[in-house]
């Protein structure tokens, strides 16, 4: 069925969040990370090639950076959010020597416990976890949702709200969770400032309150940046006025075909 619904999508127009775009867009990821030239321009922070990831939102330059950054070696790794509870992504190679626990707030309808994945389910702002255990922690595409309203994800009211600052509670528990030398690789959606209900918009100096709240070492600061010519690397300056385009507000699609935000950040920070 999902051959059916990417082929409407192609032949649609390729709008998206149309009928197949997901489908499409998990099949470019996948694509995406079995290329190994296309992750070494990742791993070495080249220029992505012309028109990548066209009509596609950040995922598509999200994994690929965070699967091309993780450490090799083995260790214990806590996915905040839940962002890689997906076959493509756990199978990847680098993530098959780490003992992994994904905690994310409300139970998600695939899980991978054969796989010896461990799953919490709460709020990130006060985890259940001990101090200084992990050696690496993923977030990606979750901070821009805590304190905001959840319902999408929950029918817990407690979770249906609109805190623009409680964000920093969850990056000083990660870090607690940390062990010393142990490091986050953090993604949000950059440029102009929005809050859209479910989620916000980071700035500069909202990813900047981030760093200094985590303390420790920046090991890598990265910037993606979407255009009608795809994602492509990009300078913080140059994202600082691009704007999220929501499907939850609009049909009316912009001349570029965003399908999300325009602009990510991608943090390395070391405990």
């Amino acid at each position: 069925m999902n051959k059916i619904y990417k082929l409407l999508y192609l032949l649609r127009g390729r709008k998206p969040w149309t009928l197949g775009y997901v489908p499409y867009k998990e099949e470019k990821i996948a694509t995406a990370l079995a290329d190994v030239t296309l992750l070494d321009r990742f791993v070495n922070r080249q220029p992505l090639p012309p028109e990548f990831a066209q009509r596609l939102d950040e995922r598509l330059v999200e994994f690929p950076w965070l699967m091309s950054s993780l450490p090799k070696e083995s260790g214990k790794l806590l996915d905040a959010g839940s962002t890689i509870n997906h076959s493509y992504i756990i199978n990847q190679t680098v993530l098959q020597n780490k003992d992994i626990t994904i905690m994310t707030l409300a139970p998600e309808d695939k899980s991978f416990w054969q796989k010896r994945i461990s799953y919490i389910y709460g709020d990130l702002r006060n985890a259940p976890l001990r101090d200084n255990w992990f050696d690496s922690v993923t977030c990606i595409s979750t901070l821009e949702h805590v304190g905001m309203d959840n319902s999408i994800y929950t029918a817990d009211k407690q979770y249906h709200q609109s805190d623009t600052t409680s964000h920093l509670k969850v990056i000083a528990e990660l870090q607690r969770m940390l062990k010393p030398g142990g490091r986050l690789y953090l993604t949000v959606p950059y440029g102009l400032f929005k809050v859209m209900g479910f989620q916000q918009v980071f700035n500069a100096e909202m990813v900047q309150n981030v760093i200094k709240q985590f303390g420790g070492k920046v090991i890598e600061e990265t910037y993606f940046k979407y255009t009608v010519d795809g994602w492509q690397l990009a300078q913080a300056a140059d994202c600082a006025s691009m704007d999220y385009f929501d499907i939850h507000v609009t049909k009316q699609y912009d001349a570029d075909y965003a399908a999300a935000a325009r602009a990510v950040a991608c943090l390395i920070l070391e405990k």
